[in-house]
């Protein structure tokens, strides 16, 4: 290759680094416009995400609201337009009505980009579309989770369904995707999509609290084939601590401990997982103070 397609390359990479999906087949063009590949079908700078643009019409809101706080109700007013332009992009460009979900657009060859990730429903959990349709976009969502299969899986939902070797793909489940979608599915006013979060929830909790038990760590990632099972992949050695994944578990915990029962456990409520979330929340330090002082 010349330099200049090699520096083509190293951005692509820098570029998937940046989305925080580093590396997956969702960023993978490759000739024939699929996403099977591998790291030197890279075409991150070429796909519009469906994430980044939910986050862009959230972040608009949140200025417009912090404007309307200051009492600036010309910059409110200019930033809610924003939003609303913003979230009018989402449906006419990335939302599929045949489909019943969002996708990402390959700007290469032209079209959506037909493949699970969990980001795909994104704008569910950043509100970015409009609510006066949310009971069709909700039947619409649930028979896309359903015709993907992607509650199957006994440890979470997987961040692809393309078994590459890359991290953020099959068998992968990470807690900020897990957390997303689940938020999403909870904020909406229907009990089917309540009841799907929930469910979630606890297969996440357990998951994280089998693997807990067998190695007295939390993972980065997880497997989505194996209740407690830890991920793999990537350039490197799954890593324990887990900012994100502590994070996500002391929220599911906090949500739905009333509801919650340990895995072969008869009982309900969030005893059963006290060890394991004092265990959490000590690699805090204070904020266990903070959350039983």
């Amino acid at each position: 290759p010349s330099e200049e397609e090699k520096q083509e390359h190293y951005s692509e990479l820098k570029a998937g680094a940046e989305s925080g999906m580093d590396f997956s087949s969702r960023w993978f063009v490759n000739d024939d416009g699929t996403n099977n590949g591998d790291l030197k079908h890279l075409k991150t700078r070429s796909i519009v995400p469906v994430d980044l643009n939910a986050f862009l019409f959230w972040n608009a809101k949140i200025i417009a609201e912090f404007y309307a706080l200051g009492g600036n109700l010309t910059k409110a007013a200019e930033f809610e337009a924003r939003a609303t332009q913003i979230a009018n992009g989402i449906h006419a460009c990335l939302w599929h009505e045949d489909l019943g979900t969002w996708l990402d657009y390959d700007l290469i060859n032209g079209r959506r980009r037909n493949y699970f990730v969990p980001t795909n429903l994104s704008p569910l959990w950043t509100k970015a579309f409009n609510t006066a349709n949310e009971a069709v976009i909700t039947d619409k969502v649930l028979r896309y989770i359903d015709s993907q299969k992607i509650d199957s899986y006994p440890g979470g939902v997987p961040n692809t369904l393309a078994n590459t070797g890359e991290q953020w793909d099959y068998p992968n489940v990470w807690a900020p995707m897990q957390y997303m979608l689940i938020a999403g599915l909870d904020g909406l006013r229907d009990q089917r999509a309540k009841d799907l979060a929930r469910s979630w929830a606890t297969r996440w909790v357990h998951s994280n609290y089998i693997a807990y038990n067998e190695t007295h760590a939390m993972f980065e990632k997880y497997n989505c084939e194996e209740l407690g099972g830890h991920g793999g992949g990537g350039e490197y050695e799954v890593q324990i601590g887990f900012g994100w994944s502590n994070g996500v578990i002391i929220e599911f915990l906090d949500k739905y401990g009333d509801v919650l029962s340990a895995p072969g456990s008869s009982s309900h409520g969030l005893k059963p997982f006290s060890a394991f979330f004092v265990a959490t929340v000590a690699l805090f330090g204070t904020i266990l103070m903070r959350i039983f002082g």
